[in-house]
């Protein structure tokens, strides 16, 4: 019998997709900035083909999308919030 021990970064992953599928803007915080991902902003970029959060092939590390790349966000402060901005 084999048991699966979900990671980190994919528990991370999952709320994170949650909190966006409920309609929250999830931030992604380290000591310097705040980084702000909407539900729109979210959907678009999957739409797109480069979204703005995954999970590497490992399935070990949160990435976040950084310009044309991906930067480890595993070690980033995660919430989420309604904004009522959008």
């Amino acid at each position: 019998m084999s048991t699966t021990h979900e990671t980190t970064a994919q528990k991370m992953f999952g709320w994170a997709i949650e909190q966006l599928d409920q309609g929250r803007t999830v931030a992604l915080t380290t000591h310097l900035r705040s980084t702000r991902i909407t539900p729109s902003n979210y959907s678009k970029s999957v739409a797109a083909g480069c979204p703005l959060l995954k999970l590497s092939a490992s399935g070990e590390v949160l990435l976040m999308r950084e310009g044309r790349s991906y930067v480890n966000a595993n070690y980033c402060k995660l919430s989420a919030f309604v904004d009522d901005d959008e």
